[in-house]
């Protein structure tokens, strides 16, 4: 009589399984299927555009795929939020369960940014470098040429601009060859021929 029960505890009950199916609108579904092919198609057509575009204009490439990759971020949201009305009948339960997760979801997304602007804080205060500093970080050697709230900017000896995240200057050794001052030593190799004092 104990098994039974058990087993019967673990199975979810039929009314469940009827709430949670009158929850979706079943022709909703078919008709976010219809939306969601559409969008790739807008997507498809918008990325043939803009690359034909770019060919044709060159000096607008740049200015071109910023266009379309904010055009591409808000057919993506739109896209999701049809799909959430035309699939779900929305009342208080729904509202919190889509909320909850999307709270969760873009607490993780927002996870890296918030420990970035945290880290520029300590980097402002404790100044492990400066901007004009000659640094060597993560493999890259260079120049301090911008300290921000989210990043720091390092231009590297053969004239490439890299970005890196604060918070990584948090768990990895930066290694600083002037530390605020205009002159810094500099280790070079010299070569003596075998005959030569």
């Amino acid at each position: 009589l104990i098994a039974p029960a058990a087993a019967w505890a673990q199975e979810p009950s039929v009314s469940e399984l009827g709430q949670l199916a009158r929850l979706i609108r079943w022709t909703g579904v078919a008709t976010s299927v219809l939306v969601v092919a559409v969008a790739w198609l807008v997507l498809r057509f918008l990325q043939d555009t803009v690359d034909t575009l770019s060919k044709r204009f060159a000096s607008r490439r740049l200015l071109l795929q910023k266009f379309a990759t904010i055009c591409q971020f808000l057919i993506y949201v739109g896209t999701g939020l049809a799909v959430i009305v035309l699939s779900f009948r929305l009342n208080e339960n729904v509202i919190a369960l889509i909320g909850g997760t999307l709270a969760v979801s873009i607490g993780f997304a927002i996870k890296d940014l918030v420990a970035s602007f945290i880290a520029g804080i300590m980097i402002m205060i404790d100044r492990p470098f400066q901007v004009g500093d000659r640094v060597s970080f993560g493999g890259e050697y260079g120049d301090i040429t911008a300290i921000g709230l989210r990043s720091v900017r390092l231009q590297t000896l053969d004239d490439n601009t890299v970005t890196i995240p604060n918070n990584k200057f948090l768990n990895e050794m930066t290694s600083n060859g002037n530390y605020g001052a205009l002159d810094m030593q500099v280790v070079m190799d010299f070569h003596i021929a075998p005959d030569q004092d």
